[in-house]
């Protein structure tokens, strides 16, 4: 995640490294991001698709890169180059970013990474995502993916939340009893 926890607009995101349209969609992302500091977070979600050969590789390298904390940078390195992006060049990078490459070798070949990429994949699919990139605010499909589009939709989830009703105490017992008239 990228952006406050408790931010009262989430943006989700499905993804493929190898993606152009992925790729395409970072600076927008960041400006959205930049223009919405404590309104707006960013969740990736891995949905590598079989088309691309290194996407599903990349998505396990990603979440290898969480496990040392190190998501985003190594994200944001795959999407600058993900037309380059190979076995070796993963590694490569991983090592740029700062990774301890044994224990990244360790976590790529283990196959629990891999378990949370199926995971991501079966929320996608749960959610009828069918191609990347896929993206939701607070649950709602977006279908205009421009910056203003971002941001119209974000600033009516904004006055929404303002706007909702605020949840009622519940009375305790004993003002409970007193309001009973007998």
């Amino acid at each position: 995640m990228r952006g406050p926890k408790e931010a009262p607009v989430s943006i989700i995101e499905f993804s493929d490294f190898q993606c152009p349209y992925c790729a395409g969609l970072e600076s927008t992302l960041d400006q959205v991001l930049k223009a919405f500091p404590k309104e707006v977070n960013l969740i990736y979600k891995q949905f590598p698709l079989n088309i691309h050969q290194y996407a599903r590789q990349a998505a396990v390298a990603s979440m290898a890169a969480h496990q040392q904390g190190k998501f985003w940078q190594l994200h944001d390195k795959m999407f600058q180059n993900f037309t380059a992006i190979s076995e070796e060049n993963i590694k490569k990078w991983a090592k740029e970013v700062g990774l301890n490459m044994g224990d990244f070798e360790k976590s790529m070949q283990s196959g629990a990474l891999e378990t949370m990429v199926q995971k991501d994949l079966a929320d996608g699919a749960g959610a009828r995502v069918l191609g990347t990139p896929t993206l939701f605010i607070n649950g709602k499909r977006v279908q205009d993916r421009s910056f203003e589009g971002f941001k119209k939709t974000i600033l009516e989830e904004l006055a929404a939340a303002r706007t909702a009703p605020k949840p009622v105490p519940a009375k305790t017992p004993a003002a409970a009893r007193s309001s009973v008239k007998n």
